[in-house]
C-alpha cells in the first residue's frame, strides 16, 4: 500500500505498520515499543477509533492525513537540524491517531484554500 499509494480497504493494522515504518524512515529508528505485540494491537485500535470516528471508515483519506502528518515531521525535523535545535519528542502512534492533529491536518487545508495563487 505504501509502494502502489492505493489505501482503499486499508486495515487499522495496515495503519500501524504505516507508522511503524515511517517512524524508522523519518527519525532513523525502529519503533521499539513494537517489539511488543501489546504496541500492534493498541496501535491498531488507536487508527482503527480515528478510522470509524473522524474519518467515517475512509481509508484512503485518513491515508492523506498520515502522509501530510509525516511529511509535516520530516520537514520539522530538517528546520530543527538547521537551526541547530534538538528536538526532544518524536511522533507516537498515539498522537499520530488522535483527532487533535487531524484538527491541525484541516486547518492546514483550510488555510492553502485562502492562499491566492
Amino acid at each position: 500500500m505504501m509502494r502502489t499509494g492505493e489505501w482503499a480497504g486499508a486495515t487499522p493494522m495496515h495503519f500501524a505498520a504505516a507508522h511503524a515504518v515511517m517512524h524508522e524512515e523519518v527519525y532513523g529508528v525502529a519503533v521499539e515499543e513494537s517489539r511488543q505485540k501489546s504496541w500492534w494491537l493498541k496501535s491498531a485500535g488507536a487508527a482503527k477509533r480515528l478510522l470509524a470516528g473522524t474519518f467515517g471508515g475512509d481509508a484512503e483519506e485518513l491515508a492523506t492525513y498520515v502522509r501530510w502528518l509525516w511529511t509535516r515531521e520530516a520537514e520539522k525535523l530538517r528546520w530543527a537540524e538547521r537551526e541547530k535545535i534538538v528536538l526532544r519528542k518524536r511522533l507516537s502512534v498515539w498522537a499520530a491517531y488522535s483527532p487533535s492533529l487531524v484538527t491541525d491536518w484541516r486547518f492546514s487545508l483550510e488555510r492553502k484554500s485562502r492562499v491566492p495563487r
